[in-house]
């Protein structure tokens, strides 16, 4: 069995939020071609892919804090906790 990671990173998960950004469906897809053997290209091609679509939901979900959530978030971060 897998442990789950640690992120330094405080914000609420959320599988709903995820799967906004198609990033649940490209991972099936990832998945789905390394199990057939696909070619490296193609496995590349859609990982850039889910690199994008999670850098674009990041700055969306970055966009959504206000500037008080902001400066609270860095002292957590900067205090370890």
């Amino acid at each position: 069995m897998t442990s789950p990671l640690r992120s330094c990173h405080d914000f609420p998960a959320s599988v709903d939020r995820v799967d906004d950004g198609g990033l649940l469906a490209r991972l099936d897809r990832i998945d789905a071609l390394d199990r057939s053997g696909a070619p490296n290209g193609e496995l590349l091609d859609e990982l850039r892919g889910l690199l994008l679509a999670a850098e674009r939901l990041s700055r969306e979900d970055a966009a959504r804090l206000t500037g008080e959530e902001v400066v609270e978030r860095r002292a957590r971060r900067e205090l370890g906790t």
